[in-house]
């Protein structure tokens, strides 16, 4: 990746225009703890009392669409354009890959310890088992008519898949008999309002509703929240728009990303349906414009509540930490072609980022 650490080695962004007076950090010349590798990778800014280190950073050979980590966090799985699946460690030992589709896979989700399904730009979903020595066992494929598959997310606790495309209507696929199931919203003409880019299976003690609900999102300029089983619509939250997977839950809040250069990063509570917060997604120096492209909750060692943001257009990485309101900690910058996917592992602050360049990078911020 891009690197400038002669410029960047005292970069210093702190001031209470940024970080507020309730933070209990102090400006400093020097700026927080940051590893060589990921220096010479990025140019980096954080906050006092702040480390990034690096674990791995791997050339998979195409843009990287979608990654997800395995359930135990153990393992990484990546959908790449020239529609192969790429799948590692998550320490960055050992890693495999098949080429599985002409056309660039788009999503990825595990479905069990040893299992996979990856969908498509032509709508094409793949089942794919891993061996033992890392090798693939092809496990079929089914075609969705009129669809490509943008979205993907499993849910063990029902057996199904949620599949988001281009006609506004989920699709629910069974993930042994590789039926569909049954289908959520109404299916719309294709267009810019009816693709659904990012979807996510959560149980939510916030919503008064059975279990599973599913929360997905795309250029319609709203969060639709449905309850699964009873196959209704519970909610509508306007606003964001989604040009990626920018959807994610942590107990009571929802987080989105939206692909403008303002209000990119929203939080609302699920309560309430309102929102709490709009997250300042404008880089270290607030001058960037950043249209989000990918984020995540995750937590940090101690239990902190913290999110990873992405943008395909202003090719940083952010991570903020919850205090009274989520604040900016750590900026990486320089990302080539931008950012178009990212997550969390199952180790305290381990992240990754998959970006247009082919790369893959796993790193891990502390406090």
């Amino acid at each position: 990746m891009d690197s400038d650490p002669g410029s960047t080695q005292k970069l210093s962004w702190l001031h209470e225009r940024v970080f507020g007076s309730t933070h209990g950090v102090r400006p400093s010349s020097g700026g927080g703890v940051v590893d060589r590798e990921i220096l010479d990778q990025f140019r980096v800014s954080s906050s006092e009392g702040v480390g990034v280190g690096n674990v791995f950073r791997k050339e998979v050979g195409s843009e990287v669409n979608a990654i997800q980590f395995s359930g135990d966090g153990k393992m990484i799985s990546a959908a790449l354009g020239d529609g192969s699946l790429y799948v590692c460690r998550a320490s960055g030992s050992g890693s495999s890959s098949t080429d599985l589709a002409a056309a660039p896979l788009t999503a990825v989700a595990w479905t069990g310890e040893a299992k996979l399904v990856a969908g498509d730009s032509e709508g094409r979903l793949h089942w794919v088992g891993i061996k033992e020595g890392g090798a693939f066992e092809n496990g079929g494929s089914i075609f969705l008519e009129g669809e490509k598959a943008l979205s993907l997310d499993f849910s063990p606790e029902l057996g199904k898949i949620a599949v988001g495309g281009q006609s506004g209507r989920v699709a629910l696929i069974d993930a042994e008999t590789k039926a569909e199931a049954a289908g959520l919203g109404e299916r719309m003409p294709p267009g810019e309002a009816s693709r659904i880019f990012s979807l996510r299976f959560f149980d939510s003690a916030a919503v008064s509703s059975s279990s599973p609900l599913l929360a997905w999102g795309g250029w319609g300029g709203a969060v639709q929240l449905w309850d699964v089983r009873a196959g209704r619509k519970i909610a509508r939250i306007p606003g964001p728009s989604l040009s990626g997977d920018c959807l994610d839950v942590s107990d009571n809040l929802l987080l989105a990303g939206s692909y403008r250069d303002r209000e990119n990063l929203e939080i609302f509570d699920l309560r309430t349906l309102s929102r709490l917060e709009s997250l300042d997604f404008t880089g270290p120096r607030g001058q960037a414009v950043n249209y989000t492209s990918a984020c995540r909750f995750g937590r940090g060692a101690k239990g902190e509540r913290i999110v990873l943001a992405g943008s395909c257009i202003g090719g940083q990485v952010a991570i903020f930490k919850q205090y009274e309101k989520f604040r900016p900690e750590l900026y990486l910058e320089g990302v080539p072609k931008g950012v178009f996917s990212a997550g969390f592992g199952g180790e305290p602050g381990l992240f990754a980022v998959g970006s247009g360049d082919g790369n893959l990078s796993v790193a891990r911020v502390t406090f």
